[in-house]
C-alpha cells in the first residue's frame, strides 16, 4: 500500500504521456485463485474417483461413452490436422524450392559458368592474337632491322666516312628546302 515503484521508476519517461497507474482491489486475484484451487481439486476428485482404486469394475466400459471420449482418445486429432495441413504444405513447398533451385538458382550460377568461360575465351584470344602477336612483330622487326643493319657494319672506315657524308648531304638538302 506504498506508492507505485513500477510508476516512479517510469515517471521521468512518462510524465507527459496519458499511461496511469491506479491500484485495484485485489478481489478479482482472490476470486481467480480460489477458482483455480476448485478446480484441481475437483480434477484430483473426479480423477481419483474414474481411476483409483475404488473404481467401478465396468469403468472401462463407461469411459467409452462418455462425450469427447474419442476426441480426447485421438488426442483432438491434432496430429492428423497438423499432418494434413502444415507438413503437407511444407512437403509441396519443399518440392516447389527444389525445382526453383534445380531450374533458376543452378540456371543462374551455370549461366554465370558459361559467361566466364566464354569470356575466359574471348580474353584469351584477344592476349594470343592482339598482344602477344604485336608483341612478336615488333620483336621479328626487331631482329630483322638488325640483320638488315648488320650489313652496314663492315669493319672498314672508308664505308662509315661514305656513310657520314652521305647522311651530311641528305641533310643539307632536307634543311635547304625547310628553310626556304
Amino acid at each position: 500500500h506504498g506508492e507505485p515503484l513500477l510508476e516512479q521508476w517510469l515517471h521521468p519517461v512518462l510524465q507527459h504521456a496519458t499511461v496511469s497507474f491506479t491500484e485495484r482491489g485485489l478481489g478479482l486475484e482472490y476470486a481467480l485463485m480460489a477458482l483455480s484451487v476448485w478446480l484441481a481439486v475437483g480434477g484430483f476428485l473426479v480423477a481419483r474417483r474414474r481411476y483409483g482404486a475404488g473404481r467401478a469394475r465396468d469403468w472401462a466400459v463407461r469411459e467409452q461413452t462418455l462425450p469427447l471420449f474419442d476426441a480426447i482418445q485421438n488426442k483432438y486429432w491434432v496430429d492428423e490436422i497438423y499432418q494434413a495441413t502444415i507438413i503437407a504444405w511444407v512437403l509441396r513447398l519443399r518440392l516447389i524450392l527444389a525445382d526453383m533451385d534445380r531450374w533458376v538458382v543452378d540456371g543462374i550460377v551455370n549461366g554465370a559458368g558459361v559467361a566466364a568461360k566464354g569470356a575466359a575465351w574471348v580474353t584469351g584470344a584477344i592476349d594470343h592474337y592482339l598482344v602477344d602477336g604485336l608483341v612478336n612483330f615488333v620483336a621479328e622487326g626487331t631482329l630483322s632491322a638488325g640483320a638488315k643493319l648488320r650489313t652496314v657494319q663492315t669493319g672498314r672506315i672508308q664505308s662509315y666516312v661514305y656513310g657520314l657524308l652521305g647522311g651530311v648531304a641528305v641533310l643539307s638538302i632536307i634543311q635547304y628546302f625547310l628553310v626556304k
